[in-house]
């Protein structure tokens, strides 16, 4: 989780502003943001993130496929076999 006001990146920060997360092992982890969101708090009443909490989540073979985006893994790949 990175800011424009922070030097190094962080877990989790409050009223943090605009973020940018990156995960950067090239398919090895999978990034998680959540964000705690305030309707109606920032510039022209539009809506402010007040909590940022960010983490690599890794990819192992250990982990199950979530089924409804394999079923869209699937589909597409059906679809672009075709073509």
């Amino acid at each position: 989780l990175r800011t424009a006001r922070l030097a190094e990146p962080v877990a989790r920060l409050a009223d943090p502003g605009p973020v940018f997360v990156k995960t950067h092992r090239q398919g090895r982890t999978l990034g998680r943001l959540d964000l705690q969101v305030a309707k109606n708090t920032g510039t022209a009443g539009r809506p402010t993130v007040v909590h940022a909490e960010a983490w690599n989540l890794p990819v192992t073979e250990e982990l199950e496929p979530n089924p409804a985006v394999k079923g869209l893994i699937e589909r597409y790949s059906r679809k672009l076999e075709r073509e």
